[in-house]
């Protein structure tokens, strides 16, 4: 369960690391700041500026995207597989206009992060229940009405949510991070985003 854990937070380390910073320019996102919370309509707002929207199709293929983060998950799952559908879960690009199809990774990338964010949430509220029971169960430890194997099972029970909540805080950075470039503002992380209004 540990190396799990442990791959996962290194994974989203190594997919930070490698995000293309240096394909674009290192001024933009300077001249304007993110409000904030920042709000679906907002996001999808900077796709026309976007530089990808103003390459032609022959840049378009020249300098293809890469995909959202949760839709590769696929090669993880299925490593055993000798023949992968690379076509799975991918855009056809030629054939969605490129201001749509910034949207549409906008899209993706805004709702990433809102994900990540609930996922943040939901473990950091399981952390706190299990650091609560680790903490009440080394007080009746003192005390004598629980053995040194319970409190060490508390223990550990602790410290697996803990590199859970560590791994959900990295995703929160990454996905951030690709929300950024989707807006075309990869100096600047958007810090709040606003509940989006579908309906």
């Amino acid at each position: 369960m540990r190396a799990r854990l442990f791959a996962l937070f290194c994974l989203a380390v190594a997919v930070l690391l490698l995000i293309p910073h240096a394909a674009y320019p290192a001024d933009a996102g300077k001249s304007e700041q993110l409000s904030s919370p920042l709000s679906l309509k907002q996001a999808l707002g900077y796709a026309k500026n976007h530089p990808r929207t103003l390459l032609s199709a022959e840049g378009q293929n020249k300098f293809p995207a890469r995909s959202a983060i949760f839709l590769d998950c696929q090669r993880l799952a299925f490593t055993q597989i000798e023949s992968i559908d690379n076509q799975r879960n991918r855009i056809e690009t030629p054939l969605i206009d490129p201001l749509a199809l910034q949207k549409i990774r906008i899209l993706q990338a805004f709702f990433d992060v809102r994900l990540a964010d609930l996922n943040n949430g939901y473990i950091n509220e399981k952390m706190a229940g299990a650091y609560i029971d680790y903490d009440r169960a080394k007080t009746r430890f003192e005390l004598k009405q629980l053995s040194e194997r319970v409190v060490a099972d508390l223990h550990t029970k602790y410290q697996a949510v803990l590199q859970q909540f560590r791994a959900s805080e990295a995703m929160q950075r990454i996905t951030r991070s690709s929300l950024a470039m989707a807006i075309n503002h990869p100096e600047q992380l958007p810090t709040d985003l606003a509940p989006p209004r579908l309906f």
